[in-house]
């Protein structure tokens, strides 16, 4: 066995264990965030969009707005956080957890 196929090996192993760890990446301020800014978007539809069904468009404008958002928020998170974290293991459990939203957000068909 050389030097390649024992660094492959590993490589795999890595991601074997990444696979099967939850993700912690998620923090509770970004968490929080994202709830205020639900709360913010159902004031904001309370004063602005009294009639859902009469303003659909403004409705779903609004509500697209907030969760792109809170999307932004958790996507600069867990940038930032792989950004700080030097260890292969948790850049790649990172990478894995987005991955694993590309793939439902593909197969949600958006």
């Amino acid at each position: 066995m050389d030097l390649r196929d024992a660094l492959a090996q590993i490589a795999e192993i890595r991601a074997h264990i990444a696979q099967n760890e939850t993700f912690r990446g998620y923090r509770s301020a970004t968490v929080a965030a994202s709830g205020l800014l639900a709360l913010l978007g159902a004031a904001i539809q309370t004063l602005w969009i009294p009639d859902p069904q009469q303003q659909f468009t403004a409705y779903l404008k609004l509500w697209i707005v907030v969760a792109a958002a809170s999307f932004l928020i958790f996507a600069a998170e867990i940038a930032w956080r792989s950004y700080l974290h030097a260890a292969p293991q948790a850049r790649q459990l990172t990478l894995l957890a987005v991955q694993q939203l590309r793939r439902a957000w593909w197969r949600a068909g958006c």
